[in-house]
Parts: C-alpha cells; sequence; structure tokens
C-alpha cells in the first residue's frame, strides 16, 4: 500500500463550496455595517462642522453663514465638496474640504438653500432645516433646529 499525499480534488471543491456559501451568507450584513459606518461618518463630521460654527458663533458674538463650496472662498452651495465658516462681512474663518456623495441642505419650505446662518446667540437666524444624502441607495437626513442643535432623522 502507497501512502497518500496532498489533498484530493473533492476535499479542494468541498472547502470551496463552503467558502462560497458562507460569503453569500455574511455578505448582506458586512453590507449594512458599511452603511451604517458611512451614515456615522457623515453625521459626525456634519454635527462637529456645526457645533464649531455655532460655538464659534457664541463666544465671539457675531452671527456666522456656513455654506457649502468648492473652493473655500465663496458659498455655492456645493456642501458634497467643502464646508465654509464665513462672518457676514465675508471675512473666512474656516474651512473644511469633503468628499461626499450628493449632501444637500434644505431650508424650511423653500427647498435647496445654499447657507445657514447662526446668530451670535448661537441660534439659527436662517429658517430651520436639513441635511440629506443618499447612502447605498437610501435617503438619510439630519436636522437642524431653530435652536441651531442637529439631530439625525429618517425623513423630514
Amino acid at each position: 500500500m502507497s501512502k497518500q499525499e496532498g489533498i484530493l480534488l473533492f476535499e479542494c471543491l468541498l472547502a470551496m463550496a463552503i467558502t462560497v456559501i458562507l460569503f453569500s451568507v455574511l455578505m448582506p450584513g458586512v453590507k449594512a455595517w458599511a452603511q451604517r459606518q458611512h451614515n456615522a461618518h457623515v453625521v459626525d463630521r456634519l454635527k462637529a462642522f456645526l457645533f464649531r460654527a455655532r460655538y464659534w458663533a457664541m463666544t465671539h458674538q457675531q452671527a456666522l453663514r456656513c455654506c457649502g463650496s468648492k473652493n473655500g472662498q465663496q458659498c455655492d452651495g456645493a456642501w458634497s465638496k467643502g464646508w465654509l465658516i464665513k462672518t457676514l462681512a465675508g471675512k473666512r474663518l474656516y474651512y473644511k474640504k469633503v468628499s461626499f456623495p450628493s449632501v444637500t441642505w434644505h431650508q424650511g419650505h423653500l427647498g435647496q438653500a445654499s447657507s445657514l446662518v447662526y446668530s451670535a446667540q448661537g441660534e439659527l437666524a436662517s429658517s430651520p432645516g436639513h441635511f440629506e444624502w443618499r447612502s447605498f441607495k437610501q435617503k438619510q437626513y439630519l436636522y437642524v433646529s431653530g435652536s441651531g442643535r442637529a439631530r439625525i432623522g429618517l425623513h423630514p
């Protein structure tokens, strides 16, 4: 009798079949996890940006404009490209370049708007509204109340 070395083709195919089955079972969970992580990242970045603007307005006792900006110089409503904090006189205070797909700011019932304004007391001087973006084909929302605070929600 000869001693067998290595693995049989059947064993190799069986291991591959088990791997494919496990992968197909785990894939939806991994996709859902990735979606939750992406949403958490967008929400955390937006909340930190709004907190910075609100804090700056209250500590310096001056109204500030927060807006989307492609180049960091002017407000052009491009919330998915960059975020800008300016004084109402136009002085640039902070700019953060970002890359999020289709983030938009919707103000009250006016629809899409280019900016929101914090008063010197940290409240919204502009109408309350919400940020909207798509994550894995599902709309996500971050609401900003009249008091200037942000919270996550499912739909407007």
